[in-house]
C-alpha cells in the first residue's frame, strides 16, 4: 500500500530484508518509537541506537535509516538542537539516495526544527519548503498537517501571528476534511493559544488553550502519557490564568503540572520541567500574598543543582522576592546579588548577541528588586547608578558594542564598576522613573545633583490611568474634556510631588520605565494648562547610553539626505498629503537623495544609508506580532534586524515620518525589536518617530516646518518643538501635536 499509494518502497524493502535474528532489532525500534511518544528520550535514544547496529549488522538499510531517524527524532524532542543537527549530517545523504519519501520529509521537518533551536535560522524555511512540496507530490496527508503546524509553530515564535493564524486556518480546514490522528489537531491549536497570549487576547487563548488540553489528555489516553506536552500545557494555561486574575485556578493548574511530572520519573527533560513549575508556583502564591507557603514551595529546587543557568536566575530571583516580602532586605540583596553575579559571569562566555540578551532579560528583576532594596536601606543614588547600569546593558547588546564582563568577576568588583557612575555636569534636567509594585520612584538629576523622590501608588492603578490617557489621546474621536481629565488624573503621581525641583520651563530628558513605556508625559495638565506648553520631553535610553551616542552636529539644507519615498510604493491608497510632504522635503533639502520605494531592495537601501546625515522614510509602518516595519513596496518589509550598526554610521539625525514607528510592545527604547532601538544602539544621535496611527495632514505640518527651520539651521529639538507648538495652537486635541517624540540627546 505503501508503495502503491506513496511510491515509497521503505515498507516494502523493509519486510524483504528482515531477518529471524532482527528481533531484537524490531522491539528496540518500537520501544523507541514509544518511548519519544511518552517524552522519556533519553532511553529512546538507546534503544534507537540499539536498533540501528541491529539492522545494520543484518544489513536491513532500510530498518538502520528509520532507527536512526528516530534516534534524531529524540534529540529534537529533548530540544538539543545543537546534538540533533550532530546527527542529522550522516542521515541525510543515504535518505536522499533513496526513494523512501515519507521518511525524507519527516526528516526534513526535524531537521527544520533542529536548525532553529540551534540557532542556524538559514535553511529552516529552504527545509519546510521541500518537506511541503514532499508531502504533497506523494499524498502524504498526514506529514502535510504536520509541516503547517510546524511552520505555524516557527511563525508564533518569529512573532508573526498574522502568518500563524493564517496557516493554523489552512491546516484546521484541511484536518476536519479527512480522517487524521489528534496530534494533528493539538499541533495546529497549541500555537494558536500562544498566539492569543502574544497579542494578549487572553479569554480566546484561554478557550484555545483549555481545548488543547483537552486535545492532549485524549492522545495521552490512547498512547500513553506525555509527561512533557501535558505538563507544559498546564503550566502555560495557569500564566493565562495569572493575566486573567484567575489566581486561585492558575495555582490549581500548576500543582497539576506539578503532579504530572512528579509521577513521571526521573528524565533529565521532566527534571527540568518540574523545576520551572515549582518556582513558577511558589511565584504565584507570593503574589497572592503567602510568602511563608511560597518559601516552603521553593525550597526543594534551591538545593538542586541543574546546571540551567536560566532555572538558577529564575529561583534566586523569586528567593530575593520573598525575602524582601518579609522585609528581610539584607537577605534579599545578598539573594539579588548573587543573581547578577552569575548572570554577569555568563556574559563572558556567551558569544551570541541573542543569547546575551535572553540572559539579560533573565536577570531584569533581579536588578530591578536590587534597586528597590537599596531604596528601602536608604541608597538613593546608589540605586540610580544600578539602574542605570542595566539599563545600559541590553541596548548596548543589540548595538553591538562590546561588554567588558569577567568569567570570574565578583559582586564586590561589580559592584565598584556600578558605583563609578557619575551625573553628568548638563544643563538639562533628566527625569528617571522606575516603577515597582507599591510605587513610582522618581530621580532628578540636575547639574552633578541627583534628588530622589517616591510616590506611593499601585502598580497596577499606574498602568490603568497611564494607559488611559494614552487610549484617549491617540483616538480623535475622544472627547477633549475626557483627554484633559485623564492628564489631570495622572499628573500627582508623575509630576506634582516633583516640580520644585525643576526649572519653570525648557527642555528635560526623561527615562521611562517600561511599565508606563506609553506615559504621555506631554498630555499631563495641571492648572487648564497641558505641560508640553512649558516643557520639551526628549526621550533616553539612559544616561550611560546617551555618552555613546555619536556627539550631535549642526544640520541645516545642505546636509547630506537619504530620502527613501515610500508615499505611494507601499501598496496602500497614495495620500495626498503625504506625496506633498515629499516634495517639500525634496525641494527644502538640496542634497537630498530621493529614492523610489517601488525600485530599490534592502542592499541599496544599507549602502545609501552609510553616505548620509540625515534619514527621512515617508510612508507607511505595519507591525506583525512584535515586530514593526517599515513598508518600503508589497515585497521588501524594514525591520529593526534590518538596519545594522556599520550602515547607520554617518547618521545624525533618523526621521520615521509614517504610522505608529515609534511604538513597542514591550521594554520601549530598550525594546530590541523596535525601529528606535536599532538607530540608538548604532550611535544616531537624535531619532523622531511615532506613536499611533498619525493624522496625515498634521504630520506634513509638522516635516514641512522641521525642514525649513532645520534650513535656517535651527538645532533639531527646537526646531521640533517649536512647529509643534504651532500645531498645538490650532488643534488642542493630543492626537494631532503629540504624536511624534523625540528620542536620543538633548544637545
Amino acid at each position: 500500500m505503501l508503495q502503491e499509494k506513496h511510491s515509497d518502497a521503505w515498507f516494502h524493502n523493509f519486510l524483504n530484508a528482515l531477518k529471524p535474528r532482527d528481533t531484537a532489532g524490531l522491539v528496540a525500534l518500537q520501544q523507541a518509537i514509544q518511548l519519544n511518544q511518552k517524552q522519556h528520550v533519553d532511553d529512546a535514544k538507546k534503544n534507537a541506537q540499539a536498533a540501528a547496529l541491529a539492522f545494520r549488522k543484518s544489513r536491513n538499510q532500510a530498518g538502520e535509516l528509520r532507527a536512526r531517524y528516530e534516534e534524531v527524532y529524540s534529540y529534537q524532542r529533548s530540544m538539543d538542537g545543537k546534538g540533533c543537527l550532530s546527527h542529522i549530517a550522516d542521515l541525510e545523504s543515504p535518505l536522499r539516495k533513496s526513494n523512501y519519501h515519507g521518511l525524507l520529509t519527516q526528516f526534513l521537518l526535524e531537521k527544520a526544527v533542529c536548525e532553529k533551536r540551534a540557532g542556524r535560522p538559514g535553511e529552516i524555511e529552504a527545509n519546510l519548503t521541500e518537506a511541503q512540496q514532499l508531502a504533497e507530490k506523494y499524498h502524504f496527508n498526514v506529514i502535510y498537517l504536520r509541516v503547517i503546524g510546524i511552520e505555524e509553530g516557527l511563525k508564533k515564535e518569529a512573532g508573526a501571528c498574522p502568518a500563524a493564524w493564517a496557516k493554523a486556518s489552512k491546516g484546521l480546514e484541511a484536518y476536519w476534511q479527512g480522517n487524521y490522528p489528534l496530534e494533528r489537531l493539538y499541533q495546529l491549536y497549541q500555537p494558536l493559544s500562544e498566539c492569543a497570549e502574544k497579542q494578549e487576547l487572553w479569554h480566546t487563548a484561554d478557550a484555545f488553550r483549555e481545548h488543547a488540553i483537552a486535545i492532549r489528555t485524549a492522545i495521552d489516553h490512547r498512547n500513553g502519557k506525555d509527561s512533557i506536552m501535558l505538563g507544559a500545557a498546564y503550566f502555560d494555561w495557569a500564566n493565562i490564568l495569572t493575566a486573567l486574575k484567575k489566581e486561585k485556578q492558575a495555582i490549581n493548574a500548576l500543582k497539576t503540572a506539578v503532579s504530572i511530572f512528579d509521577k513521571d520519573g526521573s528524565q533529565t527533560t521532566t527534571e527540568r520541567f518540574r523545576a520551572g513549575l515549582t518556582i513558577r508556583l511558589a511565584e504565584l502564591q507570593l503574589n497572592t500574598g503567602e510568602p511563608a507557603v511560597a518559601f516552603k514551595t521553593l525550597a526543594p529546587v534551591l538545593h538542586i543543582e541543574s546546571g540551567d543557568a536560566v532555572i538558577t536566575l529564575w529561583a534566586n530571583r523569586v528567593l530575593g522576592d520573598i525575602y524582601k516580602a518579609n522585609g528581610k532586605f539584607e537577605e534579599a540583596a545578598k539573594t539579588y546579588q548573587a543573581g547578577i553575579t552569575l548572570s554577569e559571569r555568563s556574559l563572558a562566555t556567551v558569544a551570541s548577541s541573542q543569547e546575551r540578551l535572553d540572559s539579560l532579560a533573565a536577570v531584569e528583576r533581579m536588578y530591578r528588586g536590587l534597586t528597590e532594596v537599596w531604596l528601602r536601606q536608604n541608597r538613593p543614588e546608589d540605586a540610580w547608578k544600578l539602574w542605570e547600569f542595566y539599563k545600559s546593558r541590553s541596548i548596548q547588546v543589540s548595538g553591538g558594542q562590546k561588554i567588558l564582563a569577567s568569567a570570574n568577576q565578583s559582586w564586590p568588583e561589580l559592584e565598584s564598576e556600578i558605583l563609578r557612575l557619575l551625573p553628568e555636569n548638563a544643563s538639562t534636567p533628566r527625569i528617571v522613573y522606575a516603577i515597582f509594585d507599591n510605587a513610582v520612584q522618581t530621580w532628578i538629576v540636575q547639574g552633578n545633583r541627583v534628588t530622589s523622590h517616591t510616590t506611593a501608588i499601585s502598580r497596577g492603578e499606574l498602568e490603568r490611568k497611564t494607559n488611559l490617557l494614552f487610549e484617549r489621546a491617540s483616538n480623535p474621536s475622544s472627547g477633549l474634556k475626557d483627554v484633559w481629565k485623564a492628564g489631570e488624573d495622572l499628573y500627582p503621581s508623575f509630576w506634582k510631588g516633583i516640580e520644585e525641583y525643576l526649572p519653570k520651563a525648557g527642555p528635560i530628558v526623561v527615562e521611562l520605565d517600561t511599565p508606563v513605556q506609553h506615559l504621555l508625559l506631554e498630555a499631563l495638565r495641571s492648572d487648564d494648562h497641558y505641560l508640553f506648553e512649558r516643557f520639551q520631553f526628549i526621550y533616553s535610553p539612559g544616561i550611560i547610553m546617551d555618552t555613546r551616542l555619536r556627539a550631535t552636529r549642526g544640520l541645516d539644507s545642505n546636509s547630506s539626505t537619504f530620502l527613501l519615498d515610500a508615499s505611494t510604493s507601499s501598496g496602500e491608497s497614495p495620500i495626498p498629503s503625504q506625496i506633498q510632504e515629499v516634495r517639500s522635503v525634496s525641494k527644502r533639502m538640496a542634497r537630498a537623495n530621493v529614492r523610489d520605494g517601488a525600485n530599490i531592495t534592502l542592499p541599496e537601501i544599507r549602502s545609501v544609508l552609510q553616505h548620509n546625515e540625515i534619514f527621512f522614510f515617508a510612508g507607511h509602518g505595519l507591525r506583525d506580532g512584535k515586530d514593526l516595519s517599515l513598508v518600503v513596496n508589497p515585497n521588501l518589509f524594514v525591520r529593526s534586524s534590518d538596519l545594522l550598526p556599520e550602515d547607520l554610521g554617518r547618521l545624525q539625525l533618523a526621521i520615521l515620518a509614517a504610522c505608529s514607528t515609534g511604538t513597542s510592545d514591550e521594554n520601549g527604547l530598550m525594546d530590541t525589536r523596535s525601529l528606535d532601538n536599532s538607530f540608538l544602539a548604532a550611535g544616531v544621535p537624535r531619532v523622531i518617530s511615532s506613536r499611533w496611527d498619525v493624522d496625515s495632514d498634521s504630520t506634513a505640518d509638522l516635516m514641512e516646518g522641521m525642514v525649513t527651520k532645520l534650513g535656517e539651521r535651527t538645532p533639531v529639538a527646537a526646531a521640533m518643538y517649536s512647529v509643534q507648538q504651532n500645531i498645538l495652537k490650532k488643534e488642542q486635541h493630543p492626537y494631532y501635536w503629540a504624536g511624534f517624540y523625540l528620542a536620543g540627546r538633548a544637545n
